[in-house]
């Protein structure tokens, strides 16, 4: 009679030890990235073609993803944003080109599930007597919470190019803020930063 129990307690620890080997955002990664200052210069090295009707086009892991919808969103990605200048329809490319930074802003959102996983949201196992585990990559109970770096654009060219705008889930809540690794990370080479003057400080 005892057997059947320890078969579970054996498979509970299997399922715990495959959470904990799943993939997901690198725990190297560093929590506070490099700051973009005020005045930076993003360079935009290849054309970027907007789905139709939409205002916005997303990149992630150097290439165009279209919508959000394709996103992976406990990889970083970020996305060009259009705003409308006057009564002129939005374009339908972003042009390469040299884009001015205006204040990057960085914010938190946090998530009150107390539980997430990779790709999908979360994963119940339940066994056959009657108990179920629910588990999140990170830490059991941990939640979960969104980073997001907004940075104002602006070029005289293309005037309705108005931000560059990088987001992350994180599996857990650790705190961070997300700068140049980010954007690199989402843009590849398709994106180039000039960071202007020294930005050491890490506050």
């Amino acid at each position: 009679m005892t057997a059947r129990p320890a078969r579970i307690v054996v498979l509970a620890a299997a399922v715990l030890a495959l959470a904990g080997c799943a993939t997901g955002p690198d725990p190297g990664a560093p929590r506070y990235q490099t700051r973009i200052p005020e005045g930076s210069v993003l360079v935009l090295e290849r054309a970027l073609e907007l789905p139709p009707g939409r205002a916005r086009v997303y990149l992630q892991g150097g290439r165009v993803a279209g919508s959000a919808s394709g996103i992976d969103r406990f990889e970083p990605s970020c996305s060009f944003g259009l705003e409308r200048v006057g009564d002129e329809p939005l374009v339908e490319t972003i042009e390469p080109d040299r884009f001015r930074t205006g204040a990057a802003r960085n914010r938190d959102y946090a998530d009150s599930s107390t539980t997430v996983g990779i790709g999908l949201a979360r994963s119940t196992v339940s066994f056959a007597f009657g108990i179920g585990f629910r588990f999140g990559v990170g830490g059991m109970g941990d939640g979960s919470g969104s980073e997001r770096l907004e940075i104002p654009l602006s070029s005289p060219r293309q005037p309705q190019v108005d931000d560059l705008t990088c987001t992350v889930d994180r599996p857990h809540r650790r705190g961070g803020r997300l700068g140049l690794e980010a954007i690199q990370q989402a843009a590849g080479d398709l994106v180039r930063v000039e960071l202007a003057g020294d930005d050491s400080d890490d506050d």
